[in-house]
């Protein structure tokens, strides 16, 4: 005959679990019985045994349920699809409301009244759940949204919350995911990535566990949408206000600025004559390296700034062409002056080297 010191363990476990699940004596009256060993002992002796182990401090005593008010619980368990719900249906009844929500559910557990219910949870009480960001995380970590999409993180959520009787919706996740997945120190990462350029295939190696379109997507978004339709050239140089780009050099396009006189201005058409805005940046560019972070870039910030006050124009008056701000003379200036399409005045390079920046300037014409 097996000996209690042998079933000490299995009664603890037992009691253990009921106490997990909120479950009052009936719950483990019937956790008992289903256990062969401990049935061959009797509820009542299992009970001495689990008192004596101080293991009931924590199981409450099964209460008394009137059968009109089983009935009502019944009810709205059949009635409500999903434990919010049910909750919300539980509150709006005195009596109910009376035994208590956590007594309720002992009950509806109990009975088996519960068992096709799954609480779709909602966005106040999931998003926030430590638990439920450490899941998400772990699963991403396992590369599940990376090889199985959305629909297989859904799955393994959800067979995760399963023993909760509680689940979410695909469209709950997706209106979530973003958050969950760029993370205050992941989303700082990729910024400092977009800023400095660094190439997509790098990201992509950094973070492995997502996949290509989410990040892709997401370096989009910091970096701004483009109003144009048309396909940029792969060859286009990055910034605003460029006047010459890589292709156009290359084909010899030369450039000729208007110019404006008294006779001659540059009419500015605006919607009020009388109530008119136009803003002039200065030379926005001049000290600054370009930033593809559109948050971060000065210029596209001021061209928001000017659409939300409805400006009628933007008039940028310097910092668009190319400036030598470093040196005003030298050898590698005139370098720098075949490539930026600009002439120079040989006349006021240093005499030591003077013909050697005109023999340049004649034989080494820039290729683009």
């Amino acid at each position: 005959m097996t000996s209690w010191e042998q079933l000490e363990p299995r009664l603890r476990d037992i009691c253990e679990e009921v106490i997990k699940i909120g479950g009052d004596r009936d719950v483990l009256k019937e956790r008992i019985l289903k256990d062969k060993q401990l049935k061959k002992m009797g509820w009542d002796a299992c009970e001495r045994k689990a008192k004596r182990m101080d293991l009931l401090k924590n199981i409450p005593k099964a209460s008394i349920w009137p059968i009109e008010l089983e009935k009502k619980l019944k009810s709205l368990c059949e009635k409500n699809a999903n434990l919010n719900q049910l909750h919300e249906a539980i509150l709006k009844d005195e009596e109910l409301k009376e035994r208590g929500w956590e007594a309720c559910m002992r009950k509806a557990r109990r009975e088996g009244w519960l068992k096709e219910t799954k609480a779709t949870l909602t966005e106040n009480n999931i998003w926030t759940s430590s638990s439920m960001r450490g899941k998400i995380a772990s699963l991403i970590g396992k590369r599940i949204l990376c090889d199985e999409g959305v629909d297989g993180l859904l799955a393994a959520l959800n067979k995760w919350l399963n023993a909760k009787s509680q689940e979410v919706t695909k469209v709950d996740l997706q209106k979530n995911l973003d958050q969950l997945i760029w993370t205050s120190g992941r989303l700082a990462s990729l910024e400092e990535f977009v800023r400095f350029s660094v190439p997509s295939e790098r990201i992509y190696q950094i973070f492995s566990v997502l996949p290509k379109n989410l990040i892709d997507a997401k370096v989009k978004e910091l970096k701004g949408h483009s109003a144009s339709k048309s396909n940029l050239n792969l060859y286009s140089q990055v910034g605003v206000g460029r006047l010459m780009i890589t292709e156009e050099i290359a084909k010899g396009v030369e450039f000729k600025l208007r110019e404006t006189t008294r006779e001659n201005p540059l009419v500015i058409e605006v919607q009020d004559p009388n109530n008119w805005h136009i803003q002039f940046p200065n030379a926005p560019h001049i000290g600054l390296e370009y930033n593809p972070i559109f948050s971060e870039n000065p210029l596209r910030n001021l061209f928001i700034h000017a659409q939300k006050n409805k400006s009628d124009t933007i008039i940028i008056t310097g910092g668009l062409m190319w400036m030598d701000l470093g040196r005003s003379q030298g050898k590698l200036t005139t370098h720098r002056a075949l490539l930026s399409g600009s002439n120079f005045n040989a006349n006021v390079i240093d005499p030591d080297y003077r013909d050697e920046a005109i023999r340049i300037r004649k034989n080494c014409r820039p290729t683009k």
